[in-house]
């Protein structure tokens, strides 16, 4: 349980709490609450199906809503156009870290996949300055190092 909360620290720092940002806070624990519950819901999922078996299963419906709307609003000649190259690499990309994330779920806690996950914090830190032109402070780099100090926690324990 501490490297779940060493990395829910780190995020806090990484995000930080502003005077007037408790919208962005709220929106944020929302986002954490589903986060959370669809993990909790993933992870009693691959106890009973295969992680393909189940993700195949857990998309196809969405997918299939998805693209009947964009056809019926837009036509099949938006939907075409959408199904670029950075679809294409996108697309399997996102099927292969959501099939970890449930390989994951099989072998470990719930809490601690979903902890795991927040290394994007790490990622998004390492990438602001040079991508984004964002100045990382201290505390966003403590923040981010706490994160991956949670990780470490979690994966020796």
């Amino acid at each position: 349980m501490s490297g779940v909360a060493l990395v829910a620290l780190g995020v806090l720092l990484v995000r930080g709490l502003r005077p007037g940002a408790s919208r962005g806070t709220a929106y944020g624990v929302a986002i954490a609450a589903c986060i959370a519950g669809y993990t909790l819901a993933d992870a009693r999922g691959v106890e009973h199906a295969d992680p393909l078996a189940y993700l195949v299963v857990v998309l196809m419906l969405p997918v299939a809503v998805y693209l009947a709307i964009v056809v019926h609003r837009s036509g099949v000649a938006a939907l075409r156009h959408a199904l670029g190259p950075a679809t294409l690499i996108a697309a399997p990309a996102t099927f292969g870290a959501f099939a970890l994330v449930l390989f994951a779920l099989q072998h470990a806690s719930a809490a601690s996949v979903a902890a795991v996950r927040e290394t994007s914090v790490v990622i998004a830190v390492a990438l602001a300055a040079p991508v984004l032109g964002e100045r990382v402070t201290p505390r966003r780099l403590a923040g981010a190092a706490l994160v991956a100090v949670g990780v470490a926690v979690l994966a020796s324990g």
